[in-house]
Order: C-alpha cells, then sequence, then structure tokens
C-alpha cells in the first residue's frame, strides 16, 4: 500500500474524533515536497481557516511520532472546494443528483471525459445521466449509462458556473424531446 494512503488511514480515527474526514492526500512535488490534505468537517459546516490550521497541527502531531515519508515537505490544508473529488464508493453516493465530471483511464464510445448528473452507484458502477439539452459527446456518439469505477481515473463535482447555467437553461427550451440514447457499458 502506497505511504500516503496508509498514513491517511492511519490518521483517519484522530481527525473524525476532532471532527473531520481527509477526503484527499497527496504527497506532490519536486524537491521539497508538499503534502496537500483535504478536508471535510463532519457537522457539514464549511471549511474554515482555523479548520485547516487544527488539521495542521494534528498531521504534524502524527507526523512527529513517525515520519513514513523520510523527506523535506510541507502540509497543505485546504477544502476540497467546488469540484471535490470523489474518491470512494460513499462518495458516489453521497452525491446522488449532483452534476459531476468524470475522466476515464481509457476511452469509452470514443471519449475519455463525461459530465452528466451522478445517479449514484449500482454493482461497482457509476451510473451517469446524460443532462437533458447536452450534446452527444460526439456526433452521432453514444452515452454510457454506467461506467464500471476500475475505469474511472478521477471524479469530481462539476457545479455549472453562472454563465453555463444560463446557458443551460436556454438551451433546455431549445432541446429536443427525443430521450437520449443510453447504452450500458459492460465491464471487461
Amino acid at each position: 500500500m502506497e505511504k500516503v494512503t496508509l498514513f491517511q488511514e492511519q490518521i483517519g480515527p484522530m481527525l473524525e474524533q476532532a471532527g473531520y474526514v481527509c477526503i484527499l492526500m497527496e504527497l506532490k512535488g519536486q524537491g521539497r515536497k508538499i503534502l496537500e490534505v483535504s478536508i471535510e468537517r463532519l457537522d457539514a459546516v464549511s471549511v474554515g481557516i482555523r479548520d485547516c490550521v487544527a488539521v495542521t497541527r494534528l498531521v504534524q502531531a502524527a507526523l512527529e511520532e513517525k515520519d513514513p515519508f523520510g523527506v523535506d515537505f510541507s502540509i497543505e490544508v485546504s477544502s476540497p472546494g467546488p469540484n471535490r473529488p470523489l474518491v470512494s464508493a460513499i462518495d458516489f453516493e453521497r452525491f446522488k443528483g449532483q452534476r459531476i465530471k468524470i475522466v476515464l483511464k481509457e476511452a469509452i464510445f470514443g471519449h475519455k471525459v463525461y459530465e452528466g448528473m451522478l445517479q449514484g452507484l449500482n454493482d461497482g458502477a457509476v451510473a451517469l445521466e446524460k443532462e437533458p439539452g447536452s450534446p452527444d459527446p460526439q456526433e452521432g456518439g453514444q452515452w454510457p449509462s454506467t461506467i464500471p469505477q476500475n475505469f474511472i481515473k478521477s471524479a469530481c463535482l462539476a457545479p455549472l458556473s453562472e454563465k453555463k447555467r444560463s446557458e443551460s437553461q436556454h438551451s433546455k427550451g431549445n432541446a429536443s424531446k427525443s430521450p437520449s440514447r443510453l447504452t450500458k457499458v459492460k465491464e471487461r
């Protein structure tokens, strides 16, 4: 198991006891590394500067006991923001009904990126619904109704910007009433 993942699992209970959950932890950079820690509060209140400082201190204390990385690095703690990564099966259920963006390891129907409404997780596959009025990924292209989790390189929330939201509302009025084509993707 990767050192960062192991460390994240080790400090998880300590963070939960303090009222936080670690969404993502990554060791990045060349030369001096940065340990990026993305957190959420368990009470669903927005993460603030005091939260980041508190979690930084907890992570530093855990690292003083045992540093699993063996390199110099700094710690950056932040909220996941509006484009929150979806990293676990729980995330794909929790954010059901939200607009998401999925980047695939390999293309399905000729494309590696899909955006749509998250319908949840079914038998290890992410159910994704095409938004009304959105174009097919390619002319005459098909849309996967499910994408196996092991095909996914990354996934995150993808809220519409104000400009895109107004464009989407406008296009919904002009969208054809034909049903979207959904094709089941079979796991390899």
